[in-house]
């Protein structure tokens, strides 16, 4: 239940925003309001206590979940984004300074651009593991 609530957290602001750029900003508004309705839906929820019987959520600890958000995020937020802006698959922007230091990484030669998507798909994995609490 975790790594589905991640995965809709992230998928769904990276094709808003992704949208959004390409010019489809009606688009972007409807799923931008289903995001922000399931999300409201989900607090409302939780802080009534309303407990869902299909819903299973193991114990994970706390910093294991919030690491595993952000790995997660690292890992697929560009790569959903580029393809719902419609730019290369592997494009890295230069508005950021997040993006402008992998860019300036990548300029002096001590990373090559191959080695931050394998970094990307490491901490997939890792968060793959941590958000369905994998123990072996």
């Amino acid at each position: 239940m975790l790594l589905l609530a991640a995965l809709f957290l992230i998928i769904f602001k990276a094709v808003t925003d992704g949208f959004e750029i390409r010019g489809f900003k009606s688009l972007a508004g409807v799923i931008e309001f289903i995001y922000l309705a399931v999300i409201t839906i989900a607090f409302f929820a939780w802080t009534l206590n309303i407990v869902f019987p299909f819903v299973n959520v193991p114990e994970v600890p706390l910093w294991k979940t919030i690491l595993g958000f952000i790995f997660l995020r690292f890992a697929i937020f560009d790569l959903f984004w580029n393809i719902s802006a419609g730019t290369k698959l592997f494009y890295i922007g230069k508005r950021k300074y997040f993006d402008q230091f992998w860019l300036w990484l990548i300029s002096k030669g001590r990373v090559a651009i191959g080695l931050i998507w394998f970094l990307r798909f490491i901490l997939f994995c890792i968060s793959l593991a941590w958000l369905l609490n994998y123990k072996q």
